[in-house]
């Protein structure tokens, strides 16, 4: 099993994905009335969002790692958190319901990954999930936008790694070790030099 910092970049790719699948329909003719319809999720997270692109959705990976579980082979708890960013805005003159429309949205993200098995084989169990949401003000060339943001966290149990140590017989067979240490000048010798110890080992036990 990969390290969490790579399990949890790949959930969060499959995450974008299935997102991306749902807008797609969304947005198709004909298609039903749909919280996704309209919503732009950008190619990387630092990418400039205009007004015009709003509705906007960044999928941000996290992991956090996990606790140690220690028998005789290391073995370590795997956790990682995916973050959902949304940013709903319209024009002061403008009579949209945004809190209801990012609620909706929320709802719909959540609903679309959870109930997807391809998303959810992919980790053990979901620890926690918590939505959070704001609302605030922007404006730019003499527009005022009222905004409103929210964040989904989603805590995902990936399982555990298992370290397995390799088997000494695959490695690189090890005839002896030198080992050399060198002492500074023993006070009172008179010799004054530095003296210097060497010891061999070998793997193979004595006969």
């Amino acid at each position: 099993m990969p390290l969490p910092v790579l399990k949890i970049h790949a959930l969060k790719d499959l995450a974008v994905a299935l997102l991306r699948a749902a807008i797609e329909a969304a947005n198709a003719d004909g298609a039903e009335p749909s919280p996704f319809k309209g919503l732009y999720i950008p190619r990387h997270r630092f990418e400039t969002l205009p007004p015009k692109k709003w509705p906007v959705l960044i999928v941000h990976a996290k992991s956090t790692g996990g606790e140690g579980i220690s028998d005789q082979v290391p073995r370590v708890a795997a956790d990682g958190s995916l973050h959902f960013h949304a940013l709903l805005g319209s024009g002061r003159d403008e009579a949209i319901d945004l809190d209801r429309r990012a609620a909706e949205l929320a709802a719909a993200i959540c609903d679309t990954l959870l109930e997807d098995t391809r998303f959810l084989e992919e980790f053990a169990y979901l620890s926690r999930l918590n939505i959070e949401i704001e609302d605030g003000r922007t404006g730019s060339e003499g527009h005022e936008y009222d905004v409103v943001m929210f964040l989904i966290e989603m805590d995902l149990a990936l399982g555990h790694i298992e370290f397995t140590p390799r088997d000494p017989a695959d490695a690189r067979p090890l005839a002896a070790i030198e080992m050399e240490t060198s002492l500074a000048p023993i006070v009172g010798d008179p010799d004054g030099g530095q003296h210097v110890i060497r010891q061999t080992f070998s793997p193979e036990p004595s006969e």
